[in-house]
C-alpha cells in the first residue's frame, strides 16, 4: 500500500513540470513574436517599451503598437480553440473530436456566407454572423440528439450530418452568390493583420468569463471524462445516497482489524439516474388511480430514496423482502408498502400472485431475465426494447424507445379503443337484442313480424352505422370499469327492451283496431328510429361539439328519409288510427327508455350489495358519524 501512496506523487509533479514547460514555451514564443521579424527589436527594449508604455524608437512602436496587439490576439485564440476543443474532447471521450464535428464551423462557414451575400459591405457584421450561426448549429445537433437518445455517439452522428447538410448550404451560397466568395475566403482564411489592442479588448473579455465559468465546472468535466452513465451517477445532491470512501491504508488488508490509520483520499457519491419526464409519468399514474410498487433487488433504503426523487407516491414506505417469507407475509406487504428491496426473482412472481388474488389488475414492468416470472404471472406486461430478449419475448408490450414516459399515452390509446368499441358495439346489440326477442316471440305466438329489411337498413344506418363510426374515432381516456362483454350488455339491454315492449304494443294496437301490415310496418320502423336515437343520445352523453353536431344530423337525416325518400324504404302513409298510435308510442318512448334504465340500474345495485354485504354495511358505518 506504501506504494501505492507514493505513485500519486509523481504523477502530479510531472504534471506541474508539464504546465511549467508549456509556460516557458508560450513566453518564449511570445518573446519571439515580440523581437523577430523584418525589424529585429532588442528583447530588453521590448521589455522597457511594455512596462514603461512608450515607445520612444521606431522599432520599439513596431513591437509595441504592431506585434503586441497580434500577439495578443495569437494567445486569445489559441487559449479558446485549445479549451473548447479539450472540452469537446472531455464531453465526448473522444480524442480526435473537435469543433468542426459537433457543426461549429459548418454553422459559422453559413452564417458568415449568407452575411456575405446579403450584406457585402457590412463586413464588420460577419464575425457576428459567425458567431450566431455557430451557436445556433450546436443547438441544433443537441436538439437532434436529444430526440434520438442524447448518447456521445448520437451526438457525433447528428453533428456530422448537420456538417454535411450546413456545407451544401455553403456551396449553395457560394455558387449563387459569386460575389460573396471573397468575402468568405476572407473569413475562412483568417488574419491577424490591423489588429489593435481596443479591437482585441471584447474578444479578450469573453474568452476571460468562457475560460472562468468553464474552470467552475472542472469537477464535472472530470466526472463526463469517465462516461456518461457515470457521470449521471456522481456528483448529484440529494437527500440520501451511497457513499464510496477511498483512502490509504499502510498495513495488512486482509486482517479483520485495522491496525493503522486511514488516510481518506476521495468521496465518490453513487446515485440513480432519474429521467426528466418520470415524476410526470408517475404523476399521471396516480391521478389515475393507478397504485405503483417498486420491487429491486437493490437495498430498500437507497430504492426508496430514488423513489421519491422519482415522485412515486408513498415512496417513504418500504421493506427488505428478505424479511418475507411466507404467503402471507407477502400478502400484507404489497397491501401496506410501497417499495421492496433485496427481492428475489421468484419473489417478484409471488407478489404479482398476492396482487391478483386481492383483486387488483396487475401490470408489471421490466428489462430483465429476472423479472421473466414476473412478467408472465402479471395481467399486462411491458417490457424495454433495449433488455433482455427473455424479457421482451413473455411481455405483452414492448417499448421501443425503451421509454416509460410513454405508457400514459398507450394507456390512454388502450381506453378509446376499449371505451369506443364498448359504446360502438351496444348500439349494434341493441338491435340485436330486439330483433332476436322479437323472432322468437313471433314463432311462439305466430306474430306478424313487422319490420321489413328496407326499414332495418335504415335503423341500422342511422342509430348504429353512423354514429358508431363517429364515436369510435374520438379520444376517450375515461377509465376502464368491469368486464367488456356485461358492460356491452348493460348498455344496451334497455334500448333493447324498450323497443321488443313498444314494438308489441303497436302490434297488439294495430291487430286491434285493424290497421294495415304496411301501416304498422312503417309505424314500427319509425318508432324503432325514435328510440334508437334516445339511446346515441345517452350514449353521447357528456356532449361536446362533435357529438352535437352528429345528433343534429342524424335527426336531420331521419326526417329527410321518412318524409322525402318513404318509398326507399317501403314506408307508406298513415291513416288517422295509425298516426294516433304512432303519436302515442312516440311519446311513450322516453318514459319507458327511462324507468328500464332505472330499474336496471336498482337491480344491479341490489345484486352488488348481496355479493359483498361486508363493504357497503362499512360504507354505511363510515357515513353516520359524518351525518352527525
Amino acid at each position: 500500500m506504501k506504494s501505492l501512496r507514493t505513485s500519486s506523487i509523481p504523477t502530479r509533479a510531472k504534471t506541474a513540470r508539464l504546465f511549467a514547460a508549456l509556460a516557458v514555451i508560450c513566453l518564449a514564443a511570445c518573446g519571439m513574436s515580440l523581437a523577430l521579424g523584418p525589424v529585429k527589436v532588442p528583447l530588453a527594449d521590448v521589455v522597457l517599451a511594455l512596462f514603461s508604455g512608450e515607445a520612444v524608437t521606431a522599432a520599439e512602436r513596431i513591437a509595441l503598437y504592431s506585434r503586441l496587439p497580434r500577439t495578443c490576439g495569437c494567445l486569445i485564440a489559441g487559449a479558446a480553440l485549445a479549451v473548447s476543443g479539450a472540452v469537446i474532447q472531455g464531453v465526448l471521450s473522444n480524442p480526435l473530436a473537435a469543433p468542426n464535428v459537433i457543426g461549429v464551423n459548418a454553422g459559422a462557414g453559413l452564417a458568415a456566407a449568407l452575411c456575405c451575400a446579403l450584406a457585402p459591405s457590412a463586413y464588420a457584421l460577419v464575425p457576428l454572423a459567425a458567431f450566431v450561426g455557430a451557436l445556433l448549429s450546436v443547438l441544433l445537433v443537441l436538439l437532434i440528439a436529444e430526440r434520438t437518445g442524447a448518447a456521445k455517439i448520437t451526438l457525433v452522428l447528428a453533428g456530422v450530418a448537420v456538417s454535411g447538410i450546413l456545407s451544401a448550404g455553403i456551396d449553395a451560397i457560394v455558387t449563387f452568390w459569386p460575389d460573396a466568395l471573397n468575402g468568405y475566403s476572407d473569413f475562412r482564411i483568417g488574419s491577424l493583420a490591423n489588429l489593435t489592442m481596443p479591437r482585441i479588448a471584447p474578444a479578450f473579455w469573453v474568452v476571460l468569463i468562457a475560460l472562468a465559468l468553464l474552470f467552475t465546472l472542472t469537477n464535472e468535466l472530470d466526472v463526463l471524462m469517465l462516461g456518461q452513465e457515470t457521470a449521471h451517477s456522481l456528483g448529484l445532491k440529494t437527500g440520501r445516497m451511497r457513499v464510496l470512501l477511498l483512502a490509504l491504508y499502510d498495513g495488512q488488508p486482509d486482517d479483520e482489524v485495522l491496525d493503522a490509520d486511514m488516510l481518506p483520499i476521495s468521496l465518490i457519491l453513487l446515485s440513480n439516474k432519474i429521467r426528466d419526464e418520470a415524476p410526470d409519468t408517475f404523476k399521471y399514474f396516480a391521478e389515475q388511480g393507478v397504485a405503483i410498487k417498486v420491487i429491486s433487488g437493490d437495498n430498500a433504503m437507497a430504492v426508496s430514496e430514488v423513489a421519491k426523487r422519482a415522485g412515486i407516491k408513498g415512496a417513504e414506505s418500504y421493506v427488505d423482502a428478505r424479511t418475507l417469507e411466507t404467503d402471507e407475509d407477502i400478502a400484507a406487504a404489497v397491501e401496506k408498502y410501497t417499495v421492496f428491496g433485496r427481492v428475489t426473482p421468484d419473489q417478484k412472481r409471488r407478489f404479482v400472485r398476492a396482487l391478483k388474488a386481492a383483486g387488483h389488475t396487475v401490470a408489471m414492468t421490466g428489462d430483465g431475465v429476472n423479472d421473466v416470472l414476473a412478467l408472465k404471472e402479471a395481467d399486462c406486461s411491458i417490457a424495454m426494447a433495449s433488455g433482455s430478449d427473455a424479457a421482451s419475448q413473455v411481455s405483452h408490450i414492448v417499448l421501443l424507445e425503451s421509454n416509460f414516459a410513454a405508457m400514459p399515452s398507450v394507456v390512454a390509446e388502450g381506453r378509446r379503443v376499449i371505451n369506443n368499441i364498448e359504446r360502438s358495439a351496444a348500439l349494434f346489440l341493441v338491435k340485436n337484442i330486439f330483433s332476436f326477442s322479437l323472432a322468437v316471440i313471433s314463432l311462439i305466438f305466430t306474430l306478424p313480424y313487422p319490420v321489413t329489411s328496407a326499414q332495418m337498413s335504415l335503423v341500422s344506418a342511422l342509430t348504429i352505422g353512423a354514429p358508431g363510426f363517429v364515436l369510435a374515432m374520438e379520444p376517450n381516456t375515461a377509465r376502464i370499469k368491469g368486464k367488456f362483454l356485461p358492460n356491452v350488455i348493460y348498455r344496451a339491454l334497455p334500448g333493447g327492451l324498450t323497443d321488443l315492449i313498444l314494438v308489441l304494443g303497436v302490434i297488439l294496437f294495430c291487430m286491434v283496431f285493424q290497421v294495415g301490415e304496411n301501416m304498422m310496418s312503417t309505424v314500427c320502423a319509425i318508432i324503432l328510429n325514435i328510440v334508437g336515437l334516445m339511446v346515441v343520445h345517452y350514449t353521447c352523453k357528456p356532449y361536446n361539439l362533435l357529438r352535437k353536431a352528429m345528433m343534429i344530423g342524424l335527426t336531420v337525416a331521419f326526417v329527410f328519409c321518412v318524409l322525402l325518400l318513404p318509398q326507399l324504404f317501403t314506408l307508406t302513409s298513415l291513416d288517422l288510427p295509425g298516426a294516433m298510435i304512432l303519436v302515442v308510442f312516440a311519446l311513450l318512448s322516453a318514459p319507458a327508455l327511462m324507468v328500464i334504465r332505472r330499474a336496471q340500474d336498482k337491480l344491479k345495485s341490489g345484486i352488488d350489495s348481496l355479493r359483498s354485504p361486508g363493504r357497503h354495511a362499512g360504507e354505511r358505518r363510515v357515513r353516520r358519524p359524518r351525518a352527525k
